[in-house]
């Protein structure tokens, strides 16, 4: 042994025994490291081959489990490291594209909302001629009949479920789809009407001196935006407003046809001689309208229009199978059978 080495070559032995069954303390160990270094090549082989073939070296199953499992979990971490980037690789070739087709597809849901703002922001307006009459389905499913020379109009961000509001001016007739819990108003000259659902009919233009509304069913209140007097209509009952005094009136009126005459302003004749009947509309017509046979001694009870002259002339002709004749005093009427 060196001289430096304070162990004999006994206790290195014992201390390498020791180091094979793995049961040397901290401090042996290093005893043995300096041992060791202090020691020729010929004494290290001497006391290595000794205890070589004394006994072997034992490695418990635990130990030899520990070992597989580390060197297995090395090898997954290294596999996983390769598929990982192999991953991000794909992944980035894939997600280009996804990132242009994801931006092309906001543009365009982005223009679509443009166009949808545009279209709740803009009015739906429709409007007759005299003489013309339309029916239309509101966005909420309501009917409307829209008279001569009338006008509605609309806008589709309007229609919620809390609310339905639709402008008027002119003759109207409305079947409202039924909500209770979202009411359907009516925006007239000088006139508000709120429903919830029913069936009426009104006539409201912006120069008349009046508005009317006749009611079928269900139940309206009406208020006039000059007076703010309110009045709650019933079924078969007739409402006029006077603009002039923002106050109403409520009659009872059994017949919707008779209602419906009042409304289109038409001329109302009871039991009255056709002589009459035809003085009256000439005046209307500003044209003579005139009978050469005793048929004008016969009686007349029902409405004329007074905005239609054809339809007048056609009402009288047909009651009393009369044909009408255009001459220069005007226009003459006569039986069929003449000529």
């Amino acid at each position: 042994m060196p001289k430096d080495s304070t162990l004999t070559l006994t206790q290195v032995k014992l201390l390498v025994d020791k180091f094979r069954t793995n049961s040397l303390t901290g401090g042996e160990l290093r005893e043995l490291r300096r041992a060791v270094s202090a020691m020729s090549d010929a004494e290290i082989e001497l006391i290595f081959s000794d205890a070589a073939g004394t006994d072997a070296v034992e490695i418990s199953q635990t130990t030899v489990d520990r070992i597989t499992l580390e060197a297995t979990r090395q090898a997954i971490l290294s596999c996983r490291r390769r598929r990982r980037s192999r991953i991000l690789a794909v992944a980035a070739a894939i997600a280009l594209p996804l990132i242009a087709v994801a931006v092309a597809w906001l543009y365009l849901r982005l223009d679509e909302y443009s166009r949808y703002d545009r279209v709740l922001a803009s009015a739906t307006e429709i409007s007759t001629s005299v003489g013309e009459k339309v029916a239309v389905r509101l966005p909420d499913g309501t009917e409307a009949a829209i008279g001569s020379a009338s006008q509605l109009s609309y806008y589709i961000k309007d229609f919620t479920d809390r609310h339905r509001v639709i402008d008027a001016d002119g003759e109207l007739r409305l079947a409202v789809t039924h909500d209770p819990g979202c009411p359907f108003v009516v925006n007239s000259p000088g006139l508000v009407v709120r429903v919830l659902g029913t069936r009426f009919s009104m006539v409201s233009r912006r120069e008349a001196e009046s508005a009317m509304l006749y009611l079928e069913e269900g139940s309206v209140q009406m208020e006039s935006t000059a007076s703010g007097e309110t009045v709650t209509v019933r079924p078969q009952e007739l409402a006029i407003l006077n603009r002039t005094t923002g106050r109403f009136e409520v009659r009872s009126m059994e017949s919707g046809n008779d209602a419906a005459a009042l409304m289109r302003g038409d001329i109302a004749f009871s039991d009255t001689p056709l002589s009459e009947v035809l003085a009256k509309l000439s005046e209307v017509y500003g044209v003579a309208i005139t009978v050469d046979t005793d048929v004008r001694l016969r009686r007349f009870t029902g409405y004329i229009p007074a905005n239609d002259r054809e339809e007048a002339i056609a009402i009288i002709t047909g009651v009393y199978h009369l044909k009408a004749f255009e001459t220069p005093g005007g226009i003459t009427l006569r039986p069929v059978s003449q000529k």
